[in-house]
């Protein structure tokens, strides 16, 4: 990411970069960059407050949250599948169904 903040260039045109991920450990380089990073205290967004609001823009960076169930096009089988996951592995539900930064599996 930040080799392509100092690369990409253009006279005339502004810079823009679309960046997505899946949610993966707070330890991340993407949630220290764009959300919160607690050992340099340094904070840009708070994530609880993404899933609430589910897009906010700040300083020139749009976030968007969505999860499985803003997908139209998924099946139900699927949805259950996620919604499974409760009974065994809390973390990789709260990860692969709501799309949340944290522990992804069991540790």
């Amino acid at each position: 990411y930040k080799e392509l903040m100092g690369r990409l260039r253009h006279p005339t045109f502004k810079m823009h970069m679309i960046l997505t991920t899946n949610p993966v450990s707070k330890d991340n380089w993407a949630y220290l960059h764009f959300f919160k990073d607690e050992v340099n205290d340094r904070l840009v967004l708070d994530d609880n407050e993404l899933y609430k609001q589910k897009t906010i823009v700040i300083n020139n960076t749009y976030y968007h949250h969505s999860t499985a169930d803003d997908n139209l096009f998924l099946p139900q089988d699927y949805i259950d599948q996620l919604d499974e996951m409760a009974e065994y592995d809390k973390d990789l539900h709260r990860v692969a169904r709501y799309g949340q930064f944290g522990i992804n599996g069991k540790r």
